[in-house]
């Protein structure tokens, strides 16, 4: 072959090849448009995006290659090398429309940064420190913000506040109902939430009050049995709370108080639940895929079959009392039309969360605090003691309203560790623009509150925002605070507007007054008691490393060791 011929052949192959690259660019750049414009969420959409594409470029690039097998790597290592550097273009851009907020570059360019921290537990910590170091509104996400700032609560969560945004989207059942919780239609969460409202009014609370004592006294009675022995009191308020919740929704005891032990191994699997339930809700395509795995090997699963025998078990084997279940089946007729099974179904998940584990974490954290601060532990029995002296009933709820300094430590206690930590998600979706003072959220774009954040910011709670002090809940005219100093109040911060730990507006927590309720009961029987110190060899220091943010709160061991006071 002479050098002419040679030179043609050459330049042929250059320009086979450089057309071949030029459908690569090409076919990638569209992709990743349809990808940015639709967002699609169909398994088989996302696949045939994915691999199928990737697939047919191969053969085009095996024109100018002489094996399959490096037209295949090739194709798909190009193909999707040019969608993530599109994607991360557009995001770090100047056109993009969150691209005015300050934020890390890692979360600016995907999720998937947030959710490894999500993922060790301690995403709440996280957005504290970038609030401290970007201010109040952070970018923290390609189309989220995190905004510290109680000037936000009500424009963000209030009735005429922001629609749930994509976190809840993506916890629909497969048949497409979803609980109270993940409802994102304003219209439709009010409807539902009307059985809820019913559930939990005062009347409602009454029928509880006899649940809530059994309990109780029950609870009183296990741990004087252990009195001479190290026990694990953060254990011990997840009996209670599972045990108060089982009656108190499905009319059923779980046994957890009596056996000393979670027998069912509920735990494990709400752990286990709530984990998937917040890396799903933080990347929602991977929702469709975890669909796929075999039913016992998916968390959520495994937790949704938990709630709905329990739901069953309440169907066929009914109730004596009016109990949660009594209202969401509307058993007493008052609605148009009878919720649903798959409705009734869907609420039993919500249930078994919200009506144990956040409870149980409160107390947890109370009497954590408690052993800490043993001059305030000193007070509030010296309080209890005084409105119920040795063999008068402390479970007498109406005094318990009255009493300001158990009211000061419970709130307390919800400022600096409320059991959701890391807030709540709202998104403008596709409305126009909205405005809250001096910050403009573009459209589609989700939009988080930072509870934990908000509750230790000095503007909010001054002095010692981050330091366990149930006074600054006491009106009075001067302080003392934990140092000695004495202070005037008018040096004293507190802005009850920025204090969110049962959320805030129409989705707040349905459950709040019930959740007081049983935190009032609890810790006024067992002041009223046991006396309590840290166990031997136990790192006080440890509880609060131990606690992790899933949503709702994961916790450690909290080691104690019981006295009888009488």
């Amino acid at each position: 072959m002479d050098a002419t011929s040679h030179l043609h052949d050459v330049r042929a192959s250059a320009a086979s090849l450089g057309a071949s690259q030029s459908i690569v660019l090409g076919t990638s750049l569209l992709a990743y448009l349809v990808f940015k414009r639709y967002e699609p969420k169909s398994t088989s959409v996302i696949a045939a995006l994915l691999l199928g594409v990737p697939a047919m470029l191969s053969t085009v690039l095996y024109q100018t290659s002489s094996h399959l097998s490096d037209a295949i790597v090739t194709s798909y290592t190009a193909y999707w090398s040019l969608l993530l550097l599109f994607t991360a273009l557009y995001r770090l851009s100047p056109f993009h429309p969150l691209a005015t907020f300050p934020g890390p570059i890692p979360a600016r360019v995907s999720k998937l940064w947030i959710t490894k921290i999500m993922y060790r537990g301690k995403v709440h910590l996280h957005y504290r420190e970038l609030h401290k170091q970007y201010g109040d509104v952070v970018r923290i996400g390609p189309n989220e913000l995190s905004i510290c700032n109680a000037d936000a609560v009500y424009p963000v969560l209030g009735a005429k506040g922001l629609k749930k945004g994509p976190f809840y989207t993506t916890r629909q059942q497969p048949n497409g109902t979803t609980s109270l919780l993940n409802i994102v239609d304003p219209v439709e969460h009010a409807a539902r939430r009307r059985t809820w409202n019913r559930a939990m009014n005062s009347a409602a609370l009454k029928d509880y009050e006899d649940i809530v004592k059994s309990k109780v006294n029950e609870l009183m009675e296990c741990l004087a049995q252990r009195q001479s022995q190290v026990i694990d009191i953060s254990d011990w308020m997840s009996y209670f709370g599972f045990d108060f919740m089982g009656r108190m929704a499905f009319g059923k005891d779980f046994g957890m108080l009596r056996t000393g032990s979670d027998n069912q191994g509920v735990w494990h699997m709400i752990e286990k639940g709530t984990k998937a339930f917040s890396v799903v809700s933080y990347l929602p395509w991977l929702a469709k895929f975890l669909t796929l795995l075999p039913q016992g090997s998916n968390p959520i699963a495994v937790l949704r079959r938990i709630a709905n025998e329990n739901v069953m078990h309440r169907i066929h084997s009914g109730s004596q009392s009016r109990d949660l279940f009594h209202y969401l089946m509307d058993e007493d007729g008052i609605e148009p039309t009878k919720p649903s099974l798959p409705i009734v179904m869907s609420d039993g998940l919500l249930a078994i969360i919200a009506g144990s584990d956040t409870t149980s974490t409160a107390l947890s954290h109370l009497w954590y605090f408690l052993i800490r601060n043993p001059n305030v532990y000193k007070r509030l029995r010296q309080e209890v003691d005084a409105v119920f002296p040795p063999g008068d009933d402390p479970l007498d709820f109406k005094k318990h309203v009255d009493m300001e300094y158990l009211n000061a430590c419970i709130n307390e206690t919800l400022r600096l560790l409320p059991p959701v930590l890391d807030g709540v998600q709202r998104s403008t979706w596709d409305s126009e623009a909205q405005v809250f003072g001096s910050i403009v959220v573009p459209p589609n774009t989700a939009v988080a509150v930072s509870t934990y954040s908000l509750h230790r910011d000095a503007r909010n709670f001054t002095p010692l925002p981050d330091t366990f002090w149930p006074d600054r809940w006491l009106v009075q005219d001067d302080y003392i605070l934990p140092t000695g100093q004495k202070i005037q109040s008018s040096q004293l911060i507190h802005n009850r507007n920025a204090f969110i730990p049962f959320s805030f507006g129409p989705a707040n927590c349905v459950g709040k007054n019930l959740a007081v309720m049983e935190l009032r009961a609890v810790t006024c029987s067992y002041i009223q008691k046991f006396d309590m110190n840290v166990a031997g060899g136990y790192d006080l220091d440890s509880w609060e490393d131990s606690i992790l943010d899933y949503g709702v709160t994961s916790r450690g061991h909290l080691l104690v060791h019981l006295k009888a006071r009488y």
